[in-house]
């Protein structure tokens, strides 16, 4: 019987070592390392190049859907960003060309107020 528990005990740690795996559970600390460090450089540069790299490095890591999220949502916001400004340009535009005939026509305005007033002086005469 003593035999057999001694047996068991070397089977059992096999198979103990079996389900864990450090060298998978090695790969898994480097993904997430990666994946911080390129958030990391995210945050302070608020450039992706950082986690294009990581999703190019580690395709099949868990890390690289949350990856990918940031990016499209980086992108997303890039392109947001160009729109307000491209707005904001154009509503700059649309002012000043309000305000250039707002000029105009005040000065049309007094022409005409002048012309108004030469014309009464001659009939007077």
């Amino acid at each position: 019987m003593m035999a057999k528990k001694l047996c068991l005990v070397p089977l059992l740690f096999l198979v103990g070592c079996a389900f864990v795996n450090p060298f998978e559970q090695r790969a898994l600390v480097l993904e997430q390392q990666a994946f911080v460090s390129a958030f990391d450089t995210f945050q302070l540069s608020h450039q992706i190049e950082g986690l294009q790299q990581f999703v190019g490095d580690y395709p099949t890591s868990e890390w690289t859907p949350r990856a990918r999220t940031v990016i499209l949502y980086s992108q997303e916001l890039d392109q947001r960003k160009s729109q307000i400004d491209e707005l904001r340009s154009f509503l700059l535009q649309r002012t000043e060309t309000l305000e250039a005939t707002k000029f105009n026509n005040e000065r049309l305005t007094l022409q005409l107020e002048q012309i108004k007033g030469l014309l009464i002086r001659m009939e007077k005469r």
